[in-house]
């Protein structure tokens, strides 16, 4: 999965939390991104599901290279999300760009399971049906 590619390569995104291209079955509280140099300012930081509108949260700066924005609500809900960052770093350049992630159902497991055993199941029964048929076919001549 591609993310939204830095516009400046002035400050440059090197880690996040959930990461670019990351699918999760766990709740989002927060989004970190950690760049490789001091931001001297966060123009924006938004996080938004595709088609929707930005979720509202607080920004904090835990260490002079990393922001996070703390969710007000933790994402739950299935989707495909997009972050994007405007920030200005110690040589007084904006530097633009972003992440997708993706948010997964966690009950997404449980059907491919019971879609597998059924399928099992229904060969073994067809096996043995055809097992009981040959042996019957074989008696009768």
């Amino acid at each position: 999965m591609l993310g939204i590619q830095p516009l400046a390569a002035h400050v440059l995104l090197v880690a996040s939390s959930p990461a670019n291209g990351e699918s999760t079955t766990t709740d989002i509280k927060s989004v970190t991104l950690r760049f490789d140099q001091a931001v001297s300012e966060v123009i924006s930081l938004t996080v938004e599901p595709t088609g929707g509108e930005s979720l509202a949260g607080s920004i904090e700066t835990p260490e002079p290279n990393v922001i996070a924005l703390v969710l007000d609500q933790p994402i739950a809900t299935t989707g495909t999300y997009v972050v994007r960052y405007e920030v200005l770093a110690g040589d007084n350049d904006v530097s633009v760009g972003g992440i997708v992630f993706r948010r997964e159902s966690t009950s997404g497991g449980f059907p491919a399971v019971a879609f597998v055993l059924g399928v099992v199941l229904i060969l073994g029964i067809g096996l043995a049906v055809f097992r009981w048929a040959s042996q019957n076919d074989k008696a009768a001549r």
